[in-house]
């Protein structure tokens, strides 16, 4: 697993599809994850959302406001990769909102 992997994760009985946000080198065997909503059909944008884009393997919107750690043993299929481009945008949202400079 890897930054930018889409996973499905399991959530009790729910699955939901999340964006691994951590790097490996900076936090060895901890990994920190972000869902993925669906794109709202009404079009509202919702607290620190990232909107995924066409390069991306699902359109919707990663709230980096719910980062949490995932457990492995939860992590299920692989979805695909985010874009350089959208991972560039989660990192700068990260950066903000944990207030890092």
């Amino acid at each position: 697993m890897r930054r930018g992997d889409v996973h499905e994760y399991a959530i009790g009985s729910r699955v939901v599809r999340a964006v691994i946000v951590s790097a490996g080198q900076y936090a060895p065997g901890r990994i920190a994850m972000a869902p993925v909503a669906e794109v709202d059909p009404k079009g509202k944008a919702f607290g620190l959302a990232v909107p995924t884009g066409a390069a991306d393997p699902l359109l919707g919107s990663v709230d980096v406001g719910r980062i949490r750690p995932a457990d492995p043993e939860l992590i299920r299929a692989r979805v695909g990769t985010m874009s350089a481009v959208t991972m560039g945008r989660i990192s700068a949202a990260l950066k903000d909102f944990l207030d890092l400079d």
